[in-house]
């Protein structure tokens, strides 16, 4: 697995085989194959700019159930109920509507928290399993601003800044492997903390150097670079 669709989101199919179609995502261009089964067609009145907010909810009718996790669309959203598969369902959760601007870093780090014991999972983007570089983008896609769908592809995004000292909470962080590939991005805290999805979504010490991981006890990550996607406010 390379990515995962959320609910509500949406791709173009580039073709289809059998019960397979390779898709291509509108937001950040991620190519991948999907089963046929799982894709429906938009409606001309399809409105996708509702997210869902709780870690976890449900969304039901007389005979449907859904498990709904943080971050899902629900198309055409109104007075709580939302389009699924032809049907309509009512949504149990908090919800927001995405910003047409970046937010402010506070809500993004709020954000980040919920995912905390999050379990690591290659090519993840929800409360069941997640990849580093997949919190991250649904982390600010939720305030207001798309990254890239890898972690050397978000480090293209926004603007360097020059060492640590100068960093400030809500900056990402970059890290090499000893090719000097960057492979890993976190979310800076304060008190040079960092959230991170390596093992599970946790939170370590950070400095010049790299991520101090106080249960091995040694450094796990090498940093190599560190961007500002949001406007100091």
């Amino acid at each position: 697995m390379v990515s995962q669709l959320l609910l509500g989101e949406q791709c173009t199919i580039i073709a289809t085989e059998s019960e397979w179609s390779k898709i291509q995502k509108f937001d950040d261009g991620y190519e991948g194959y999907i089963e046929t089964r799982f894709l429906s067609e938009c409606a001309n009145d399809f409105t996708n700019t509702v997210m869902a907010h709780d870690a976890v909810a449900f969304a039901s009718n007389d005979t449907t159930k859904v498990i709904i996790p943080k971050g899902c669309l629900l198309p055409n959203y109104h007075s709580g109920k939302f389009m699924y598969q032809g049907q309509k369902l009512l949504y149990n959760g908090a919800v927001i509507t995405l910003p047409t601007a970046p937010t402010n870093v506070l809500l993004i780090l709020a954000d980040a928290m919920d995912y905390l014991a999050t379990p690591y999972l290659w090519g993840g983007r929800s409360v069941f399993g997640i990849d580093c570089s997949g919190f991250m983008q649904l982390v600010f896609k939720m305030n207001g601003f798309q990254l890239l769908r890898d972690a050397s592809q978000q480090a293209t995004q926004g603007h360097k800044i020059p060492s640590l000292a100068e960093a400030l909470p809500g900056d990402l962080l970059f890290f090499e492997n000893a090719n000097h590939q960057i492979t890993h991005v976190g979310l800076l805290l304060p008190n040079k903390e960092i959230i991170h999805s390596s093992g599970q979504v946790r939170i370590d010490k950070v400095d010049e150097k790299g991520i101090f991981n106080s249960d091995l006890q040694t450094y796990t990550h090498v940093l190599c670079q560190i961007n500002r996607i949001l406007p100091v406010s």
